[in-house]
């Protein structure tokens, strides 16, 4: 007992902020009048070279002498915050599905305030990871269906990535939004990451530390950079991460084109640029683009990175002393990292700081838990529905066989860089809450080759009246470091899932999932087909719901499915986009399994009344201009035309004749009348709504239209759903 109140003394002499007492009190960088820049200057003015440096690693020492307390610099918060009992929303891929900018501006805002409080509340010293400065968002492009980590962006397009981005960053660092807002510090420090062209982790015998991703201007301009242009332009996000990864030659984190003259000279970022974790050694030791340790990390310095997340920049040393680098080098980047802790106020009264009033009571609170219920719900994505097979009738279905793999794993749902909530219902707890009478099995595992379990569960299935059967992925067949070598369901899932359907009983598949699957014969032979991601603490709530007719499901795929086949028409480690049969949406001449953008609803809906409003750059032949507004507006009158006013009224699918596809509208907050189930009522229309689309060219344009992504040309748009 009394080693523990020393432990607590100690934690309440830590919490004394720096510039609190005499003499630190007394330095200059403690005017709080003066802007973090010039405060950080004035501070590491005073630093010698045997301090400058350990600044430099993530895990930055304490100097006293300056009342700089030791800080660690990474922590993560990829779709909660990386720590125990916490909010769990879904994997990225999953708000991507959402198609809704504001509803993931709210869970960064949530994210962001679970993270202060755990800050406040001296986590630092007991975790390693609970700081204030962030290693999200992940805005690489999902090019690659197999690729391990395509589960933590929110897709393949360019544009919907940047919005993503930008809702994220701005919900994270600050926003007016935000109920505890405060102007004058910075919130969280977001960070743009992985940059650039990083979409491999382990295929063809090559790794992420060695990998040389050879990429063209064009697909450098059109696909692998907008979306940290956005980061760094649009959200002012404050840290950029340079990824594993070399481009046509060069290490990422040892290219001065890119991040001092493309990021900063061109975007104009003014943050710090921190390292992937050891991603500075690799220039050295995988890459062996240089020769010495000290080279290695001086071409880190001279190319813009500012921070090691590992410990090879304690080769700086060796560098100042060969007069590769200079000391006053140092100073400008160590400026950077602490303009941002001055910014988040760490060297402040807290009581100054309104971000530091945060309640620790916000934490998984139900208003919390609430957003991450909704936010779940608008992740499902329903592919198929035969013969109106969902949703369920509660009293016409007595008894449910309830199969799969995913079917009682909680983990699974949780996807990666999570955090971990104390309890989190599993799909088969969630189903038997409902009152309804449950058989479960197993059936199989997620990649294992016993059928022992199949033919139980086959007896569940004859014994029901219809199944429910959750399939898919999990982190040991998809993750960071591990890429897929197949589209196809692992394991016996297929196998498992034709015993099920050969017992005539309907069958309901929920796939459980990051990367796209390559599930033909599923699409073909089962009843009904619910994507569900990897939906979070909340997932089995919402995807129960949607199965009962409680929420109706309105996600759209965020992400091309392609056949089984695609794997063995190009390499992982082919970064063309365009190379045949082409890669994502925008260039994929194929036909996929199920296209991106689509989704259907439980309702039908009758689309009229559409019309145009180009741009008027367009007429007046300035499109090219800096500034300009490309984005055209379509207007699409939408009517109910189901039984029931309570389901969705959003469009399935927009198409462009001509041109490739649009994607579907990103809605700026969630329709207030996809909630819960009302009863039956008569059709009635919807009133008419504005959608703005930007549209993306099959040929270049000029830059400004690389930038936005899509370029207004005219062309003839459809509209059209289904509900089959």
């Amino acid at each position: 007992m009394g080693g523990w109140v020393i432990f607590v003394c100690a934690l309440a002499a830590a919490l004394a902020y720096p510039c609190e007492k005499p003499p630190i009190s007394a330095m200059p960088y403690c005017n709080t009048s003066l802007p973090p820049a010039q405060r950080a200057q004035l501070l590491v003015a005073r630093m010698t070279l045997s301090e400058l440096v350990p600044q430099m690693i993530n895990n930055a020492p304490a100097i006293e002498s300056l009342g700089v307390p030791a800080y660690n610099y990474w922590s993560e918060g990829l779709h909660g915050v990386m720590a125990d009992n916490v909010t769990c929303f879904p994997e990225p891929i999953g708000l991507g599905a959402a198609f809704n900018l504001s509803l993931v501006k709210q869970m960064a805002i949530a994210i962001s305030a679970e993270a202060r409080v755990l800050h406040n509340k001296h986590h630092p010293l007991i975790l390693p990871i609970g700081g204030l400065t962030y290693f999200s968002p992940n805005i690489n492009i999902f090019r690659d269906p197999r690729w391990g980590r395509g589960q933590e962006t929110p897709g393949e397009d360019p544009y919907l990535t940047s919005q993503y981005g930008i809702a994220y960053i701005t919900g994270m660092q600050g926003s007016p939004e935000d109920p505890y807002y405060d102007p004058t510090y910075s919130k969280l420090v977001a960070c743009a990451k992985h940059a650039f062209a990083y979409s491999l982790e382990d295929s063809d015998g090559v790794n992420r530390h060695h990998f040389d991703a050879i990429v063209s201007a064009l697909d450098m301009q059109e696909t692998y950079t907008p979306a940290f242009r956005a980061a760094v332009e649009d959200a002012k996000v404050k840290s950029i991460m340079c990824s594993y990864n070399a481009i046509n030659g060069v290490p990422t984190c040892a290219s001065r084109d890119l991040f001092t003259g493309l990021v900063r000279g061109q975007w104009g970022f003014d943050g710090y640029a921190v390292s992937d974790c050891d991603a500075i050694s690799d220039i050295y030791r995988t890459h062996n683009y240089t020769d010495s340790r000290a080279n290695a990390s001086s071409l880190a310095l001279h190319a813009g990175i500012d921070l090691d997340c590992g410990q090879f920049y304690l080769f700086l040393f060796d560098a100042v002393a060969t007069g590769l680098v200079k000391v006053e080098e140092l100073r400008t980047a160590v400026e950077r990292m602490f303009t941002q802790r001055f910014a988040l106020g760490m060297f402040d009264n807290p009581a100054s700081n309104r971000y530091n009033s945060i309640p620790a009571s916000i934490i998984k609170s139900p208003e919390h838990k609430a957003l991450a219920l909704e936010a779940a719900r608008e992740s499902l994505v329903l592919l198929r529905n035969r013969n109106a097979a969902l949703p369920l009738d509660r009293k016409a279905v007595r008894r449910i066989a309830v199969i799969g793999p995913n079917s009682n794993n909680s983990i699974a749902l949780l996807g990666n860089y999570n955090g971990i909530p104390h309890h989190v219902m599993t799909p088969l707890e969630a189903i038997q809450a409902t009152g309804v009478e449950v058989l479960h099995e197993e059936g199989c595992t997620i990649a294992g080759n016993s059928t022992q379990g199949i033919e139980r569960a086959v007896l569940a299935a004859r014994l029901s009246e219809v199944v429910v059967l959750f399939l898919g992925l999990d982190q040991s067949q998809e993750s960071e470091e591990h890429d897929r070598v197949s589209l196809d369901l692992p394991g016996l899932q297929l196998n498992l899932t034709k015993a099920l359907v050969a017992t005539g009983k309907p069958v309901i598949v929920v796939l459980i999932n990051g990367g796209p699957l390559a599930c033909e014969w599923i699409s073909e032979n089962v009843d009904a087909v619910l994507e569900a991601w990897y939906p979070g603490m909340m997932g089995a709530t919402a995807i129960t719901e949607a199965l009962f007719g409680d929420y109706n499901p309105g996600g759209r795929l965020p992400v091309t499915f392609y056949p089984s086949g695609y794997v063995d028409q190009i390499a992982m480690t082919n970064m063309d986009m365009r190379a045949p049969p082409g890669r994502t949406y925008r260039f994929y001449t194929g036909t996929p399994l199920f296209q991106f953008g689509e989704g259907l609803s439980y309702t039908t809906f009758a689309y009229s009344n559409v019309t145009a409003m180009l741009p008027a750059c367009i007429a007046l032949g300035a499109c090219h201009l800096p500034g300009a507004d490309l984005a055209a507006n379509y207007t699409v009158r939408v009517t109910n035309t189901g039984s029931s006013l309570r389901l969705s009224a959003r469009p399935s699918r927009l198409r462009r004749e001509r041109c490739r596809h649009v994607a579907p509208a990103l809605r700026a907050s969630p329709p207030a009348h996809r909630r819960r189930r009302g009863p039956p009522a008569r059709a009635l229309p919807r009133a008419p709504r504005s959608a703005r689309v930007c549209l993306c060219p099959l040929m270049p344009g000029p830059p400004e239209c690389h930038r936005l992504f899509y370029q207004p040309v005219p062309c003839g748009l459809s509209v059209n759903n289904t509900s089959s």
